[in-house]
């Protein structure tokens, strides 16, 4: 989202203002930079850097992480422009929830991590051990994925 409003600024400057008036009275629109704000204010960029820190390759992971952020950072700046408004500022209640709800699920990620990590270090694929460590990683996920769902 934020390469394309990036792109559309930048190239076609009068179709961006069209679309921030148009955000007024196109419901459609601004239901979509609702959405898609709220789903950036949802993700944790700390969080995204522990995962990526798990891909032993350096260069791969800095690729990837780069244009991940750039999109997110843009696509931030671009919708806050379009709402001439900071989320921050329109979505306090969210950024409230979000908060709370990060510090109580950022335990749960470390212990993924680390159990995905160990999971991954074993080789034999028949062994007791990696059974039991999947399924504990299958259990921290759904503990995971009930914690994001019931808070944001």
């Amino acid at each position: 989202m934020g390469n394309a409003l990036k792109t559309l600024k930048e190239e076609k400057p009068d179709a961006f203002q069209n679309l921030k008036k148009s955000i007024k009275h196109w419901s459609f629109f601004r239901f979509l930079m609702i959405q898609t704000e709220t789903n950036l204010i949802l993700s944790n960029k700390e969080m995204m850097a522990l995962y990526a820190n798990l891909d032993d390759d350096t260069d791969e992971r800095k690729v990837f992480m780069s244009k991940i952020l750039t999109d997110y950072d843009n696509s931030f700046r671009l919708i806050e422009e379009l709402f001439d408004e900071p989320a921050s500022t329109r979505r306090q209640g969210q950024y409230d929830n979000i908060e709370w709800r990060n510090e109580k699920l950022k335990v749960l990620h470390h212990l993924h991590i680390k159990h995905l990590k160990a999971w991954r270090a074993l080789n034999d694929e028949t062994s007791n051990e990696k059974e039991k460590t999947l399924t504990k990683l299958l259990s921290i996920i759904n503990a995971l994925s009930s914690g994001l769902k019931n808070t944001g």
